[in-house]
């Protein structure tokens, strides 16, 4: 594996157009794409700027099962929603996701092909992290939506997120329906 340092070259002579890899190649004067390059060939299954670890379908529905049979009614409720998307034949790429170095970063509880998915059995206080989900380009690299799944969520507070770029659903059908409207999009 040939070794791309910055060392003496700025983030933009080095062509790192995305500005976390330039903080890094600022910082530690190394390209940030080496560490990905050296953790998939040690098979750590990081993504391609090392950020997260990829999942497998097979770790994707430990989660969901796990969810499923968990006594705190936030992680049954990912559970619920995650069965729900694979039954209605979505692709779940990520179940429970720790996003930067052991989830300091965040977490995502579902992503789908079309759209990333939080789920919250509360009737508000979710607007910070929806924000978050909608323009950290560490959490959402791809700018996928954003859709709350909240049945106890409305008024004032699901308007709030509905203005920070994000879809509220306050049941199955209507996250069913979200989902297939952003297929192919």
């Amino acid at each position: 594996m040939a070794r791309r340092t910055c060392g003496g070259v700025t983030p933009k002579e080095a062509n790192l157009t995305d500005p976390r890899d330039a903080w890094v190649a600022s910082v530690f004067g190394v390209d940030p794409r080496d560490f990905a390059d050296a953790a998939q060939g040690f098979g750590h299954g990081l993504d391609e700027r090392a950020m997260t670890v990829r999942q497998s379908p097979a770790e994707i529905d430990a989660v969901i099962q796990k969810n499923l049979r968990s006594p705190e009614k936030g992680l049954r409720l990912e559970g619920e929603i995650g069965k729900l998307i694979a039954d209605e034949r979505f692709s779940v790429l990520s179940a429970g996701r720790q996003v930067g170095l052991n989830g300091s970063t965040g977490e995502i509880d579902l992503e789908t092909d079309e759209a990333i998915i939080e789920c919250y059995s509360a009737s508000n206080g979710k607007l910070a992290q929806i924000k978050k989900l909608v323009r950290d380009a560490a959490m959402n690299p791809s700018g996928k939506p954003v859709v709350l799944y909240a049945p106890s969520y409305g008024g004032v507070a699901a308007r709030d997120i509905v203005a920070a770029g994000a879809r509220v659903a306050k049941t199955p059908d209507e996250l069913v329906a979200i989902l297939k409207s952003l297929r192919g999009k």
